[in-house]
């Protein structure tokens, strides 16, 4: 993944064939969260705490929703996500950029969980291969162009 040199405001990224396939692929799995009921606390000792917690899980489903539409669009805005003769291109808005990184974010928190929550992904990474430490690694790869180019840095940048 190479960002390009943007014009105007937009951010243009170039990715390779494998990656627009494998970043394709990442953001339809969000949301990915496991399921399980979002709880205020774990211990209690929150007044009406179900009631509390209803109203958590209610909220976050909203807010899915709302990012998966957004997933969704920009999958398949041809102005935003295609292919071209070189692999894939991707134009964002900054503030784009910033809701990608949240939801890769999630998806790799996501796989997290999944994993059974580990201290030591190090310890993770000398297993045999599994498909949750590859999702984290994948989005922790993506996530780390669109950071830097929001950050001002850009990463790989070669002329679009």
């Amino acid at each position: 993944m190479k960002r390009l040199r943007s014009r105007g405001v937009r951010l243009e990224f170039r990715l390779e064939e494998w990656e627009g396939e494998l970043f394709r692929d990442v953001l339809m799995r969000y949301p990915y969260m496991p399921p399980a009921p979002a709880r205020l606390s774990r211990g209690g000792g929150i007044p009406r705490q179900e009631a509390a917690d209803r109203l958590l899980e209610e909220s976050l489903a909203g807010q899915r929703a709302a990012l998966k539409r957004q997933v969704t669009g920009l999958l398949e805005d041809i102005h935003a996500f295609r292919t071209d003769r070189a692999g894939w291109r991707l134009s964002l808005e900054p503030a784009k950029a910033d809701w990608l990184i949240q939801v890769l974010n999630e998806v790799r928190v996501s796989a997290w969980v999944r994993l059974g929550s580990p201290d030591d992904l190090d310890g993770q990474r000398a297993k045999p291969p599994n498909p949750e430490m590859q999702l984290i690694e994948v989005t922790a790869y993506f996530q780390s162009f669109f950071i830097e180019s929001l950050s001002g840095a850009a990463p790989g940048e070669e002329a679009a």
